[in-house]
């Protein structure tokens, strides 16, 4: 949300959190387009980000995005964010094969 118009332009979960092992899967959506490129994804997320380690404890947040979300790499990276892995051919998009990167970062 735009603070200074209470205007709604995405959303940012953790979910599932696994408590025992102490990480959490992190997922964004910046709906409204006019709002990217603008800084409010990282902001928020760099504030989501804290919680997660300061109040919840998590000692890991991990994410998923597909190799060529190039925007969505680069933001991630910039948050700390470092790849664990690529899953090949694992998601589907308008009947596309994608490899979806595996990333995370640690307390």
């Amino acid at each position: 949300m735009i603070k200074e118009t209470d205007k709604h332009i995405g959303n940012i979960k953790i979910d599932p959190i696994d408590s025992k092992h102490g990480y959490g899967e992190y997922g964004i959506m910046m709906g409204d387009k006019g709002s990217w490129g603008q800084g409010f994804a990282k902001e928020a997320s760099k504030k989501v980000l804290m919680y997660c380690f300061e109040t919840l404890k998590l000692r890991k947040v991990n994410l998923g995005v597909l190799k060529d979300n190039f925007r969505a790499v680069k933001l991630y990276e910039a948050l700390g964010f470092k790849k664990e892995g690529v899953f090949k051919e694992h998601k589907i998009h308008e009947g596309i094969l994608y490899d979806e990167i595996r990333m995370a970062l640690f307390k």
